[in-house]
């Protein structure tokens, strides 16, 4: 499916311009040789558990832990939304639903909303979805990096068929 000029715009220039900046704040506060750390650590664990597939989604997708931040990579994983605009607003809405709002949460949906008018459409399904999976709010990677990820999912009651269907891989335009 070819994307208008507008929201190639959108997902492929504004929506990585603004992760990048916020990533920069995060960086610059934060310890990163922290997060540094722990992505060699679960880069040595065993195939198939969280956090060995967590490390091989960041290295496919260039992406490296931000402090602050290490909670939502581990969700995209858990989750399997893709680390793109599109994807990006149905794991928010996912969360909604599965672990309510905070004023940081909604702040960041209103602004990348307007960037992905194309998914407004799918929002409400992936917020009852979320209402459907316990909550993982506060999964910590410390804490389940060591836990097959299959067998991760079945337990929280993630459907990885249900939670992507009607939705286009866009892999095109992955960002973080």
């Amino acid at each position: 499916m070819k994307k208008s000029r507008i929201l190639y715009f959108f997902h492929e220039v504004i929506f990585p311009a603004q992760l990048e900046f916020g990533t920069k704040i995060l960086r610059f506060f934060g310890d990163q040789k922290k997060y540094d750390r722990l992505q060699i650590q679960i880069s040595e664990l065993p195939d198939g558990t969280i956090g060995k597939e967590l490390h091989r989604m960041m290295e496919k997708n260039g992406i490296n832990f931000v402090p602050w931040y290490e909670k939502h990579d581990l969700k995209h994983l858990v989750l399997g939304y893709l680390p793109t605009a599109p994807d990006e607003m149905r794991m928010q809405a996912f969360m909604f639903g599965n672990a309510g709002f905070s004023v940081f949460s909604i702040f960041t949906f209103s602004i990348f909303l307007i960037w992905t008018p194309d998914v407004w459409h799918d929002l409400p399904r992936h917020f009852r979805l979320g209402k459907k999976c316990k909550p993982i709010g506060g999964l910590k990677i410390e804490e389940v990096m060591y836990r097959n990820l299959e067998g991760f999912r079945r337990e929280i009651g993630i459907c990885m068929p249900e939670l992507r269907s009607g939705q286009v891989s866009e892999r095109s335009s992955e960002v973080h």
